[in-house]
């Protein structure tokens, strides 16, 4: 099993192979720790995303709830004229009522026919 190689080259040999060993291992090393870093900084850009989806969803409720309200006024205010006026004609139909009972209740002048 003799290679020809003396025992110098096979120490120098095994000294590259374990350098080698050493940077693979670096790389390694590195690579978690930058998969670790992208873990976490998506995390936080998950959670960032979230929190504004959730201030976004609590201001288009509040805009909702806005114009639910202006509806709602505006629907009164419809309602209110409507019955202004609904009243405005009661009160004239009443009116007519009264003078046509007071016309009937009103015996004709003598001599009219």
């Amino acid at each position: 099993m003799n290679s020809g190689a003396t025992r110098p080259e096979i120490l120098d040999a095994v000294r590259d192979l374990e350098q080698r060993l050493d940077g693979r291992r670096s790389v390694e090393e590195e690579v978690a720790a930058a998969l670790t870093r992208a873990r976490a900084d998506a995390a936080g850009v998950v959670a960032e995303a979230k929190a504004e989806a959730e201030i976004a969803a609590a201001q288009l409720r509040r805009d909702i709830d806005l114009a639910a309200d202006r509806e709602a006024e505006r629907v009164l205010a419809d309602a209110r004229a409507q019955a202004k006026r609904l009243a405005a004609h009661a009160e004239a139909d009443r009116e007519a009522a009264v003078e046509a009972v007071l016309r009937l209740l009103t015996p004709p002048p003598r001599g009219a026919v």
